[in-house]
């Protein structure tokens, strides 16, 4: 695997219909389960943002290191609002942005500007359910990526699909991620030294399933 040239294409798509890994109205009965379940663990309007959607991430550590915003690139994940106002320093910073920089700007702010935003009175990116007032917060949306590998001698995948979402109610925040995610061959096992997350795999045809 020390050999293989990655081409990765990953995307978040935003669907409008029920996909058949988890339905739209499962994933609102398990989410608002594990906001009664869990709520002695949350934290007063901090919904931190998982560490596996590593592009913001890295967006953040680039413009740190550009001296553009201060942050701590050693501790995290950081929540939604830090993010949002850190978005909101480099969209106002006087830092001439090329054309990558700025189109991964505006398309980040489309998502993290909910968090600055009393509204929906700005360019939002589509979301499968939305609602905002002053003492509720909800927002789901759907996941679907794939990566792709390939050598000299054969290829194989990684494909993920399910949804995610976030609410603020009264002083309460919660996050909930549930993903499905199959492997066409096993990228992480005990005997593997490698830096992907292990898992728990359904065996599958050489490849498997793990969620």
């Amino acid at each position: 695997m020390a050999n293989l040239t990655k081409q990765k294409f990953s995307a978040f798509l935003r669907i409008r219909s029920h996909f058949h890994i988890v339905t739209f109205s499962h994933f609102l009965i398990f989410s608002f389960s594990l906001l009664l379940i869990s709520s002695s663990s949350l934290y007063s309007q901090e919904v931190y943002y998982h560490t596996s959607n590593n592009n913001i991430y890295e967006f953040l550590d680039e413009f740190a290191s550009l001296g553009v915003i201060d942050i701590n690139t050693t501790i995290k994940p950081y929540s939604r609002i830090f993010i949002a106002n850190k978005l909101n320093e480099i969209q106002k910073s006087d830092y001439a942005f090329n054309k990558r920089q700025q189109g991964e700007l505006n398309f980040y702010l489309k998502d993290f500007n909910k968090e600055l935003m009393l509204n929906k009175d700005f360019d939002k990116r589509f979301d499968i359910l939305y609602y905002k007032d002053s003492l509720f917060t909800f927002s789901v949306n759907a996941i679907l990526g794939i990566e792709y590998f390939v050598n000299d001698s054969s290829s194989f995948y990684h494909r993920w699909g399910g949804a995610e979402a976030f609410s603020y109610a009264g002083k309460w925040g919660f996050y909930a991620s549930l993903r499905d995610n199959h492997e066409s061959e096993f990228l992480s096992r005990e005997d593997f030294l490698t830096q992907r997350m292990g898992a728990n795999y359904k065996y599958n045809d050489g490849g498997g399933d793990f969620s």
